[in-house]
């Protein structure tokens, strides 16, 4: 499944969180999925097990997945000045 169409799915049942970044190992068979959340949700194991089970669904492959859950702390201001004054 592409890339998109896998983001897509997942801005539609989770749309306060995104996979900032997936990586593949091949020789060890390992599938790492680099997860952020905005700050206003909380993530707990059955949380992190749903999000499992979908992204599992939308990718079939047989490799080992591990999951990196990480809360997102963006403020609009801090990134408005920030864009600012690289500009």
């Amino acid at each position: 499944m592409k890339d998109n169409v896998v983001s897509d799915a997942l801005k539609k049942e989770f749309p306060w969180l995104k996979i900032q970044k997936v990586i593949y190992r091949e020789v060890e068979f390992i599938l790492e999925y680099y997860i952020i959340y905005d700050q206003f949700h909380q993530i707990d194991d059955n949380k992190k097990n749903e999000i499992e089970i979908f992204i599992n669904s939308l990718v079939d492959i047989k490799a080992k997945k591990i999951f990196y859950y990480r809360k997102s702390f963006l403020i609009d201001s801090l990134v408005e000045k920030s864009i600012l004054t690289f500009s």
